[in-house]
């Protein structure tokens, strides 16, 4: 139990802003069923809906060395909306930083 709340500790966020139409906000990184896991909630600040939303994270061991990446993608996001998500990777890791965020 110890192990999960370090985990989801360890990456705390306040806002990212994608090119002013995407905030990300509440970043952390959970264990979920043994896999590490970054979550967090991205919302819609436009009068628009988004086709297809892509996050990408580096992800990083405790040393602070990039293990992997880390990818959350979901479709449909309309106006004012919140997406709550889940970027799982491969690997096991500590911290994440988001990289990229594609949205058609």
């Amino acid at each position: 139990m110890r192990k999960i709340v370090a985990l989801a500790a360890m990456l705390l966020s306040s806002v990212v802003m994608a090119d002013d139409r995407l905030s990300i906000t509440d970043l952390r990184v959970v264990n979920v069923d043994g896999n590490s896991t970054v979550q967090g909630y991205a919302r819609n600040e436009t009068d628009a809906s988004f086709g297809t939303t892509t996050i990408v994270f580096k992800v990083y061991d405790g040393a602070g060395n990039m293990v992997g990446n880390a990818v959350a993608s979901g479709v449909g996001l309309g106006p004012g909306e919140s997406w709550k998500f889940s970027a799982v990777s491969g690997q096991d890791f500590k911290t994440a930083k988001v990289t990229s965020v594609q949205i058609f």
